[in-house]
């Protein structure tokens, strides 16, 4: 787990690294390697009003993405399930 945490943390900007080490899970997160914890994080933060700099454009290309959302041959129905509920919430979060 400690290698792929370390993957997934590295693909992020400082930015991004920063807004998570101020939550008040990351210590806890750092210090067992929690990969799905670091992940709802990073989730959490990825699409904050404060991070998108022009966020009507955002929810309008967010909402694009959702209508034009189809099932590839090779996905399987969790798949496709999985990704739909993905930009449902990017949707969701903008209208809040």
């Amino acid at each position: 787990m400690k290698i792929a945490y370390v993957v997934v943390w590295g693909q992020f900007s400082d930015t991004m690294w920063a807004l998570i080490e101020r939550t008040a899970e990351f210590k806890k997160i750092k210090q067992v390697f929690d990969m799905i914890r670091l992940l709802k994080e990073i989730k959490k933060n990825l699409f904050r009003h404060g991070t998108v700099k022009f966020s009507l454009h955002a929810l309008k290309n967010a909402t694009k993405h959702f209508h034009n959302i189809d099932q590839s041959r090779s996905a399987t129905v969790n798949e496709y399930f999985e990704h739909i509920n993905n930009a449902a919430d990017v949707v969701i979060y903008f209208w809040r």
